[in-house]
């Protein structure tokens, strides 16, 4: 077996004495023995070398196979297939890449020593239980290319010292001192190593997020109200459970960020029966429910191309089951159940439906208004953008104007009214029992899409008046607190 020592640098000298003593004591028909391990610490000298060294000195890719035997379980193995990747209990389908992998196979292929605790065999034989080296924490044997083999076991942790374990190279009688890092780069779950089928979700293609409870009914629901390529796209979701109200744009921006943000963690097992009955799945707390529709996603490929893919509609659906820790749910996603972290969920665990509803009474963006009718004490009166159809008289050009029942009017003036507009908040919420009285005023709003929002304003308690939008009615909002009309 190879071995190269490190670099020498400086440390502290220690004495290598390993002392091992055996007291028996007969009580009935009991024998105890108990073997103590040592060491002195001598004076600091500035000179002396590092002892740790390196016992290989290979490359990754010359693994062939690795075997992980976890003290208590069945041993699990990476083998190396025919595609040059490696791939976890010969399922070809199971590939494992990740940056797990790699530092195991680092710490295998180079595997190191802190420190020799004892040249002689005969110091510690026969009291392997002593060191956890009868039954190690872990085995791990790793196979190479050309045929060689190099089994490793890890024992316990060395008393008073935080940072390093027993070791034991098969073939080579040294005890060895081993860095905790290493121990547990060689000590993976296998679990983790479980490539996991993850969601594909795009914030640009959500139409719909629902989040329904164990009774499979929606607790909250939101739906956008036209199409992803609207120019209102953003302004134009609306709540339809647990009431019909228009959504806030930041609260849906962050829902839909968070889903495409969305990752699970670790593979568990399959989704059958027995498994999602053990996991809490059959009858799952929350089900997330997310709909995309059909279109075309990009990015920016490594060659500075804009590279753009179209994609089918599509919706995703994970079970979400009670925490058991706080920190992780099981999830079952198409035939798996993985475990995913809390605050992956919690924006959809921890949203509170009405939290999300629109405080601003429009939110229609000017350059996708159509018209705008507002009626009021008996009078309509019809605000219609004409766009790129009137022919500036001086210039030639043509520009956008407002027609206030089919009179021009100020441009300049409609829009000071409309940026107005956008910034009406609306002042609290009505109470449950709340019965308003007689409507007095409707603002239509059309957009260039085809599409339409109504705002209501309602007599409620002399100071107020409560407000319907787009037939959803929460809010209130301080009498005449703002005019919907240009003055003449």
């Amino acid at each position: 077996m190879q071995h190269v020592d490190r670099k020498p640098r400086k440390r502290k000298k220690h004495g290598r004495a390993i002392w091992i003593a055996a007291a028996a004591l007969l009580l009935a028909v009991s024998v105890a023995a108990a073997v103590l391990l040592t060491r002195q610490t001598e004076t600091e000298d500035p000179d002396i070398p590092e002892t740790g060294g390196i016992l290989l000195n290979r490359g990754t890719e010359e693994v062939e196979s690795v075997t992980v035997t976890r003290k208590g379980s069945e041993p699990w193995m990476l083998t190396r297939g025919s595609d040059g990747k490696m791939h976890l209990n010969g399922e070809e389908d199971w590939t494992a890449e990740s940056e797990t992998i790699r530092r195991m196979l680092e710490s295998l292929a180079n595997l190191a020593y802190e420190d020799v605790l004892t040249e002689n065999p005969a110091d510690y034989q026969g009291y392997e239980a002593l060191f956890g080296l009868e039954e190690p924490a872990v085995t791990a044997c790793v196979r190479f290319a050309d045929g060689q083999e190099v089994t490793v076991r890890i024992g316990d942790r060395i008393p008073g010292e935080e940072e390093r374990y027993y070791m034991t190279v098969d073939g080579d009688g040294r005890l060895f001192a081993m860095s905790r890092g290493q121990a547990e780069d060689l000590d993976p779950s296998p679990e983790i190593l479980h490539p996991v089928n993850q969601p594909e979700i795009f914030a640009v293609l959500l139409d719909r997020i629902t989040i329904a409870g164990a009774d499979g009914e929606p607790i909250a629901d939101w739906r956008l109200r036209g199409s992803i390529e609207d120019r209102d796209v953003s302004t134009n979701w609306e709540m339809t459970a647990p009431v019909l109200y228009p959504a806030d744009d930041v609260s849906i921006d962050r829902l839909k960020s968070a889903a495409e943000d969305l990752r699970l963690g670790i593979y568990v097992e399959e989704a059958t029966e027995e498994n999602l009955e053990k996991r809490g799945l059959l009858r799952p707390a929350r089900t997330l429910t997310l709909h995309m529709a059909a279109g075309s996603t990009g990015k920016v490929s490594d060659s500075g191309v804009y590279d753009v893919v179209e994609r089918p509609e599509s919706t995703v659906v994970i079970d979400i089951a009670e925490s058991e820790d706080g920190m992780y749910h099981y999830v079952r996603f198409g035939n798996e159940i993985d475990k995913a972290a809390y605050v992956m969920l919690a924006p959809f665990l921890t949203v509170k439906p009405l939290d999300t509803a629109a405080r601003y009474l429009f939110a229609t963006p000017l350059n996708s208004l159509s018209s705008m009718t507002v009626e009021k004490d008996g009078i309509t009166t019809e605000y219609t953008l004409k766009r790129g159809v009137v022919t500036d008289e001086d210039t030639g050009e043509t520009r956008t104007a407002c027609l206030r029942n089919g009179t021009e009017i100020s441009w300049d003036a409609f829009t000071a009214l409309y940026d107005r507009l956008l910034t009406v908040n609306i002042t609290g919420m009505l109470p449950a029992d709340a019965e308003p009285g007689n409507a007095h005023t409707k603002i239509t709003l059309r957009t260039v899409n085809g599409g339409a929002h109504t705002v209501i304003l309602s007599d409620w308690d002399g100071m107020h008046d409560a407000v319907t939008i787009d037939g959803g009615t929460l809010f209130y909002i301080t009498r005449d607190s703002f005019s919907a009309e240009v003055p003449e």
